[in-house]
């Protein structure tokens, strides 16, 4: 009985440890506009004018005083609007 309860906790924390090697395989682009460009580039999105505009406010989530949106929310909106799948925009700017 011990044996098999060892080997279900070892089967099990390899799932745990599987899942966030994947995890930290697909993290989000979120200290540039290049690292940007590579998770949408992962997922075949073709990378132009547009993904490069969105991208380049990926960088950091500042917002200007008085602008209702930050730079992060700007980046997802463009994104949305060429065609990028939410789950990757969001992703993709590192919007949390």
């Amino acid at each position: 009985m011990r044996k098999a309860a060892r080997r279900v906790a070892v089967a099990a924390g390899m799932v745990v440890a599987a899942g966030a090697l994947q995890f930290a395989a697909t993290a989000p682009a979120s200290a540039s506009p290049a690292q940007c460009r590579t998770y949408l580039s992962s997922y075949k999105y073709q990378i132009g004018v547009k993904v490069e505009k969105a991208c380049s406010f990926a960088h950091d989530g500042w917002k200007a005083p008085g602008d209702p949106i930050s730079n992060r929310q700007k980046c997802m909106i463009e994104l949305d609007r060429i065609g990028v799948k939410a789950q990757h925009a969001n992703r993709a700017c590192n919007a949390d």
